[in-house]
């Protein structure tokens, strides 16, 4: 029977009406999503178990070991999304989808020989659990054709596996809806209630690691905003304490630590060059008096040190987000106190480090006062009196105080990083990736034409490549951000071709074949003409943004 599918070639996902495809290899899609997304993830995959369908089709059962970890790993189902059908519950069957279970001993080695979600459920029984080398995700791969890169990520609890992995001797399968999937597609992921298997999960490849980390809080409560976790975030066991995320402009790299932060456990700061010891750790400051009788002076708390504070009084993993880190000096900026990034083990920090009178105060008192004021604010100052012994002379991180980073490559002579610092923090690039994300979707609105964003970056990257000999200064696929998926003539005039212009080509000769602010009035023409930045603010910018296209080979489509 036909069913309500979702159109990934369209670019509102429209429901178009077909057969589900599933004849695919959902373990390699899993693999091929991982290096994808997460390019610097070392990792090594095993195959537990396995099923050979008809054609190409495949389920895995995986175990995944993160190499910094060997000792610790997970387990993953991998299924395709197919259609269920069952005509009495959704929409006479067409917008039915399903993970179908084959009978366990269709699986070689049978499964009931290794239940790795039984395990689990077993493992959650057990006050408090410990999930280490039991941790098992079901997952099920949406996609339209061989060729499809836009991927849907349907997840279901473990526990629903446990049955079919034991007692199970016929097919059994987990129901949910393709508009569900459709709303993924749009939104980036979707959550819907089942009655016998609490929430189900849709997202799009680029949460799967917050998935991972949030999984039961997402699967036991319905979501409200966005998808972040509330409350304590269990971390990755090789989650890195002091991490830079570096790449192009616009590549995502804020976004990849919103996956795993929130509000509530973060203090953000972004360096600039006017950023120095006394912005980011804290300084003396008017302070107006209690009642508004006059100012007085005190030292007053920044960055650091709040966040400092707040990972002392808590259990819960704490950030520092320092956005755009290379465009402050490091150096001034951190002070001494860089020595104290260094963690030991047990992941406080290797070296304590002495502090000045101003702050030893504004801790003394900060901390006094708590225990003063007993009940839980007196229990907020236990941790850190125990740790220091009454002192507070002298300070260090606690093991629940993570600082990351943000650092485009194009900035990177602002203030160059040493390399005692350097070595300090854990590094992960963050490539131009369009499959899989919103922008590929992205037009670029030129008068009464729309010319693709993807083939505009990817042809442009590859020019900027030949002037710069460098890929530091690319475009990613957010350098613009569109809440439409059009972006608008204004803005890629004042903020794509500015930036190519001033950090490019402005001192690049016109007669230079690299310079590529170039016109063609029609792709016959074998002869173009070189412009400059300030031609686009002409009474002809338009045509002249058209010619550019077409200097590019960019066709257009009517808007």
């Amino acid at each position: 029977m036909p069913y309500n599918l979702i159109d990934t070639a369209a670019n509102n996902y429209n429901i178009v009406s077909g057969d589900p495809f599933v004849n695919f290899d959902a373990g390699q899609v899993f693999l091929d999503l991982l290096n994808t997304h997460y390019p610097t993830l070392q990792y090594t995959s095993q195959i537990v178990s396995q099923r050979n369908g008809n054609g190409n089709r495949r389920e895995t059962l995986f175990k995944i070991i993160f190499n910094s970890n060997p000792a610790s790993s997970f387990f993953v189902y991998c299924f395709q999304t197919e259609g269920g059908g069952r005509s009495n519950l959704i929409t006479n069957g067409e917008d039915e989808a399903r993970i179908q279970w084959r009978s366990h001993s269709g699986w070689i080695p049978d499964l009931n020989t290794v239940p790795k979600a039984a395990e689990f459920q077993a493992e959650l029984r057990n006050q408090p659990s410990d999930l280490t080398n039991k941790e098992c995700y079901l997952f099920s791969f949406y996609k339209r054709d061989a060729n499809d890169t836009d991927i849907i990520i349907s997840a279901s609890y473990p526990t629903q596996a446990q049955d079919v992995e034991t007692n199970s001797t016929s097919n059994k399968s987990i129901q949910f809806s393709y508009e569900k999937i459709q709303q993924a597609f749009i939104s980036g992921y979707s959550q819907q209630r089942k009655e016998n298997y609490e929430f189900f999960f849709h997202f799009k490849p680029q949460y799967l690691i917050s998935y991972m980390i949030n999984r039961d809080q997402l699967h036991k409560q319905a979501l409200e905003g966005v998808l972040k976790p509330s409350g304590s975030i269990v971390r990755p066991t090789n989650f890195p304490y002091n991490l830079i995320y570096f790449g192009a402009p616009g590549t995502g790299k804020s976004n990849a630590i919103d996956g795993y932060t929130t509000d509530d456990n973060t203090v953000k700061i972004t360096f600039h060059p006017d950023t120095d010891y006394s912005a980011f750790v804290g300084s003396y400051k008017p302070i107006q008096v209690a009642g508004g009788a006059g100012v007085t002076y005190g030292f007053v708390a920044q960055a650091f040190l709040k966040v400092y504070i707040k990972a002392w009084e808590t259990d819960e993993d704490i950030f520092l987000i320092i956005e755009e880190i290379n465009r402050g000096n490091c150096a001034q900026i951190f002070g001494d106190i860089f020595q104290m990034i260094e963690r030991a083990e047990d992941g406080y920090s290797k070296y304590k480090v002495d502090v000045d009178t101003e702050i030893e105060k504004y801790l003394k008192k900060h901390y006094e006062d708590l225990e003063a004021a007993g009940g839980a604010e007196a229990a907020k100052a236990a941790r850190y009196m125990a740790y220091f012994g009454g002192s507070f002379k002298k300070i260090a991180l606690p093991n629940n105080l993570f600082i990351h980073a943000t650092m485009n490559t194009s900035d990177q002579s602002l203030f160059p990083i040493d390399s005692a610092f350097k070595r300090r923090w854990d590094w992960e690039y963050v490539p131009i990736v369009f499959d899989g994300t919103e922008a590929n979707a992205y037009q670029i609105l030129i008068g009464d034409e729309n010319y693709s964003w993807r083939k505009f970056i990817e042809t442009v990257n590859e020019k900027i490549q030949t002037v710069s000999d460098s890929a530091d200064k690319k475009l990613g696929q957010f350098f613009i951000k569109s809440f439409d998926n059009s972006i608008s003539e204004k803005a890629f005039k004042a903020k794509v071709m500015f930036y190519i212009w001033n950090d490019i080509l402005k001192d690049e000769p016109q007669t230079d074949e690299k310079y590529f602010f170039r016109r063609k009035a029609s792709d016959q023409d074998t002869v173009s003409t070189p412009f400059i930045f300030s031609d686009l603010f002409s009474t002809n910018s338009t045509q002249l943004l058209k010619d550019f296209m077409i200097y590019l080979d960019i066709a257009a489509t009517p808007a």
